[in-house]
């Protein structure tokens, strides 16, 4: 009981509270960013960036709050195995002091993705924001590393990395809310849209598509395609010695590329809905077609290709799609990857969504239509 109240009364005290409030902090954050993740597609890098930031984060203040509770209860008790003065409380404060300096890490590699992310749709006040915010928080995790396994001063490098870090925070939530919506997106697109580059329905011809892209943003489908390396060991098992014996295509690290398409498509009725969506894959900028797989509300997965194509395009037969209804918030999710061969050609993809609240109803169609051009194949650089 004297320990405890000497303590409860020792300047130590603050940077107990500091720490528990932390781990209040990124225990909701992780939660958050949990549930963002359930919205989008698993392999999502900003949103992997996320949890593995707040994960970091909520494991290092842990660690860092139970050091300060052992340095304020027994201040006096060696690190164990060393000659030098440092107490355990200390020792272990900063190992969970670096691993949060870890967290801003994913914290900077998380506001790079969602920086790129504002590129491409033309944000460009968010995309600065988020760039300013990634190189503080890279600043914030050197100060942190710094203050773990030296200074400790309040105003010395960990005062710094607190302040670089409170300031990554100010500047991406306020990149977060320069975000255009999904109808400032389309409006950027539309006729009159700026830049001129974003400019896609430009004639009378494409007032149908522009409607239709106007509907899809009024309720909020979300489509994503991206071919990306995945990391994976392939291994079978030696039924006789009962021993697994791991393959690879002798690379260093053992990986697979795969194209990903992620569809939502919120207050779905499985009984008044209707969707359809359509994967080409192209040799050259949407030249020569080597396959179309299509699926919708009713049928499943079909892949329309020629069977040397096949060969050369997926290293094993494409599986369905993982498809599911959320019971709380109504909304369809499809999530599928398909297996591409190390040697495939593709060079454009083009993903088409038609989605209909009232199936008997053909004028409400909403559509979003994803090209990618100009990628990139193994023989020379990945996209």
């Amino acid at each position: 009981m004297r320990s405890l109240r000497d303590a409860a009364a020792s300047s130590g005290s603050v940077k107990l509270l500091l720490a528990l409030g932390g781990i209040w902090f990124q225990q909701d954050s992780l939660g958050k960013n949990y549930r963002a993740l359930q919205e989008t597609h698993q392999n999502n890098p900003e949103a992997l960036a996320a949890i593995w930031s707040s994960s970091l984060g909520l494991l290092g203040a842990s660690v860092e709050a139970a050091g300060l509770v052992v340095a304020l209860v027994r201040p006096k008790i060696p690190w164990p195995g060393t000659v030098t003065t440092i107490s355990l409380g200390t020792g272990i404060a900063r190992f969970g002091a670096g691993i949060s300096a870890l967290a801003g890490v994913m914290d900077a590699a998380q506001y790079r993705y969602a920086n790129l992310r504002s590129e491409r749709v033309g944000d460009g006040s968010a995309a600065r924001l988020y760039r300013f915010a990634s190189a503080t928080s890279f600043g914030a995790a050197a100060f942190g590393v710094w203050a773990a396994f030296g200074s400790s001063a309040l105003l010395g490098p960990i005062g710094i990395s607190i302040t670089l870090g409170i300031a990554a925070y100010l500047l991406a939530t306020s990149a977060k809310h320069k975000e255009s919506s999904a109808t400032q997106i389309w409006a950027r697109n539309a006729r009159w849209g700026l830049p001129e580059s974003h400019r896609q329905w430009v004639t009378n011809t494409d007032m149908d598509a522009a409607i239709a892209a106007l509907n899809a943003s009024l309720l909020g489908l979300e489509a994503e395609v991206s071919i990306q390396i995945q990391f994976e060991i392939n291994h079978s098992i030696d039924k006789e010695n009962a021993s697994t014996i791991f393959t690879s295509d002798s690379n260093a690290v053992p990986a697979s590329v795969g194209l990903i398409f992620f569809v939502r498509i919120p207050n779905f009725n499985q009984h008044l809905s209707h969707y359809e969506w359509s994967l080409s894959l192209y040799h050259g900028p949407r030249g020569s077609e080597l396959a179309v797989l299509s699926a919708d509300s009713s049928s499943p997965l079909e892949l329309q290709a020629q069977d040397r194509a096949t060969n050369k395009l997926f290293s094993r037969t494409p599986e369905q799609p993982f498809t599911k209804v959320d019971p709380m918030t109504k909304a369809l999710t499809i999530q599928g990857t398909l297996p591409l061969s190390d040697h495939h050609t593709i060079q454009a993809i083009e993903f088409t969504l038609n989605f209909w609240p009232d199936k008997d109803d053909k004028t409400t169609l909403a559509q979003v239509v994803l090209i990618e051009n100009e990628i990139r194949t193994n023989k020379g650089k990945k996209k």
